[in-house]
């Protein structure tokens, strides 16, 4: 994994959900963190995309579930 790719994609799921960048691992995931819901996703995919300056298509957003799925993609 691209390490600094990764710690660019951490920093922004922590800001988003409002968790430490110490606890974000590149398997955390939708489902270990409760802020991580519907609205909160559409917030990271936003952020991601002014980030990085990328678009993601609808139905590859929906697939973002996972920090290791962010940053291959």
């Amino acid at each position: 994994m691209n390490e600094y790719l990764f710690r660019r994609v951490r920093a922004i799921v922590a800001a988003t959900f409002g968790v430490p960048e110490a606890t974000i691992t590149e398997a955390t995931s939708n489902s270990a963190l409760d802020s991580w819901d519907s609205m909160n996703h559409i917030h990271l995919i936003v952020a991601l995309e002014g980030e990085f300056g990328v678009s993601f298509d609808p139905e590859r957003a929906i697939e973002l579930v996972s920090v290791r799925a962010i940053v291959e993609r």
